[in-house]
């Protein structure tokens, strides 16, 4: 009995002594670190914002990279919650919601695939063995596409008339340039005449002295036109 007895106070003593050692454990230490970052970026950051032209079919990937760190190893897991919009989460090339995540990695790879157009906003949580955690989020607008921007000038080149005027519309752009749009088209509007071509710039031989406003529209590689551009052009 008496034996019994100091066997249940050495295994209660035992018990404590664990409950102090992970309290204590606990208390000192702390939280993991997490950041996110684009793919060819060195350094991370809590919140990145970026755009991406939307896709349909196929499937637009957007792929960033989430760097991890804890100073006492205790990463326990990560997870991930699109908190706007319609996304999915690719970890080496499969649904995140399929397969999980090696954490005891310094940084992984992360494709997010955007179902929907507007705002997206996907949060990542890494999470250690004592239950600290940390968040890092990635915002993205992803838009369909932007309409071109007309801009348009003219410069006297009299070679057949001393009247005769290059009007220029080389400088118009599509504002989504850097996802492949591209002006195709070019609308002027001179005396109410509809020139449209491909070529930016045209000649054209004015009756007389006189102001013109010469109108531009431009077309993009998607077929939306622009707003219209109007130059007051002094003709003498």
């Amino acid at each position: 009995m008496k034996k019994l007895m100091i066997t249940i106070f050495s295994i209660a003593v035992f018990l404590y002594g664990c409950g102090d050692r992970k309290e204590m454990m606990r208390l000192i230490d702390s939280p993991p670190e997490i950041s996110i970052s684009k793919l060819n970026v060195t350094l991370g950051k809590e919140v990145i914002t970026d755009s991406v032209r939307f896709y349909d079919s196929p499937s637009f990937f957007y792929n960033t990279k989430l760097l991890l760190s804890d100073k006492y190893k205790n990463i326990w897991k990560l997870n991930y919650n699109v908190s706007k919009g319609n996304a999915k989460v690719y970890y080496d090339g499969k649904d995140l919601n399929l397969t999980s995540i090696r954490v005891d990695l310094d940084e992984i790879l992360l494709s997010v695939s955007p179902k929907s157009k507007g705002n997206i906003s996907v949060d990542f949580i890494v999470e250690d063995r004592f239950s600290n955690s940390k968040q890092a989020t990635l915002n993205l607008f992803v838009f369909d596409n932007l309409i071109p921007i007309a801009v348009v000038s003219a410069k006297k080149l009299g070679q057949n008339s001393p009247l005769e005027y290059t009007i220029d519309g080389a400088a118009s752009y599509d504002q989504d340039a850097n996802f492949n749009g591209a002006v195709v088209g070019y609308i002027f509007n001179i005396e109410g005449k509809s020139i449209q071509t491909t070529n930016p710039t045209i000649n054209y031989i004015f009756p007389t002295q006189g102001t013109y406003n010469i109108e531009l529209k431009v077309i993009d590689n998607n077929g939306a036109i622009s707003n219209p551009t109007i130059y007051k052009l002094n003709v003498n």
